[in-house]
């Protein structure tokens, strides 16, 4: 079972006010940086002997920093490295590689990313030619790595635009190594939706249970409810019936698909087809029938 780290106000406080703010070199080349709480931290002497001229630059411009962070040693001596610690400063390029996000290029190996991270795949092509990912589609790699052995790095694979619905999951243990990558669906649900009886048939009644609907949830499709003929008739015997209700588009499967109706209790089964356009059609058996139940469920696209 996992930990969780919980610092009272007086801690945050306390990491707040250790915060180096600010700094100022003296003539003799010695360092002293200012905390936010007023304290002063004596760096040591910074004056070293005179490098070799660097390369002409236009007037202003500043190099950015290495993608690492000032922090302060035992011995109050000053030193870049990676943050390990939760007071640590970190430069602003630190934050927007590695925390922000960069893109992940051609070919990757997504074995290799276990540092906390946003990173990002802009082209299918460069993910088809990569290795490790769960599906050859581009998208965002979100990772959360544990600091400072690396133990554990747990990861989560968006693909882009269409395909955002569906995300993957996976793991990476120093005793077992990656897992299989796991898939995950968003729930999409319409909700149900009334479906009108085309002319010449109606609904059984207008309790909620006879009452014609359809509903999608992501890529299935249920549909409910009872129809009959207007006025009561019989469907007849051994009888083709067109177009008894129209499937609303989006709901649709995306060629034919032939169904069996239920009838009423002691009548035979009817067939049934959903034609281009969303139109079912039935075909009763060898008995007359009161009503068709309009219970059935498909796959769209």
């Amino acid at each position: 079972m996992g930990s969780v780290t919980v610092f009272t106000s007086a801690r945050m406080l306390e990491i707040e006010n250790s915060c180096v703010i600010g700094g100022s070199v003296d003539t003799l080349g010695n360092l002293t940086l200012s905390k936010k709480d007023g304290t002063d931290i004596i760096a040591g002497n910074i004056k070293g002997p005179k490098g070799d001229t660097g390369e002409d630059a236009a007037p202003g411009s500043v190099s950015p920093m290495p993608n690492t962070t000032p922090i302060r040693t035992s011995d109050s001596r000053i030193k870049t490295a990676e943050p390990t610690q939760s007071d640590d400063a970190v430069t602003k390029n630190y934050v927007d590689q590695v925390v922000v996000g960069s893109n992940i290029p051609n070919a990757a190996d997504l074995n290799t990313y276990t540092k906390t991270g946003i990173y990002f795949q802009g082209s299918t092509a460069q993910a088809a030619a990569g290795s490790n990912y769960p599906v050859a589609l581009a998208g965002m790699l979100e990772v959360q790595g544990r600091v400072p052995d690396g133990g554990y790095v747990y990861q989560k694979y968006t693909p882009y635009a269409g395909n955002s619905k569906v995300i993957w999951t996976r793991a990476y243990y120093s005793t077992t190594g990656w897992s299989d990558w796991k898939q995950f669906s968003s729930l999409e649900d319409s909700g149900w939706v009334s479906v009108p009886c085309n002319s010449g048939y109606e609904e059984l009644g207008t309790a909620e249970q006879y009452l014609v609907k359809i509903r999608k949830i992501n890529d299935l499709v249920k549909m409910r409810g009872l129809v009959r003929i207007v006025g009561g008739a019989q469907f007849a015997a051994n009888t083709e019936y067109s177009t008894i209700i129209t499937i609303p588009a989006g709901y649709r499967p995306s060629t034919a698909e032939y169904l069996t109706f239920s009838v009423a209790t002691g009548q035979c089964p009817c067939n049934g087809l959903i034609v281009a356009g969303g139109g079912i059609t039935i075909r009763t058996g060898s008995t007359a029938a009161s009503y068709v139940s309009m219970h059935q469920s498909w796959f769209v696209g």
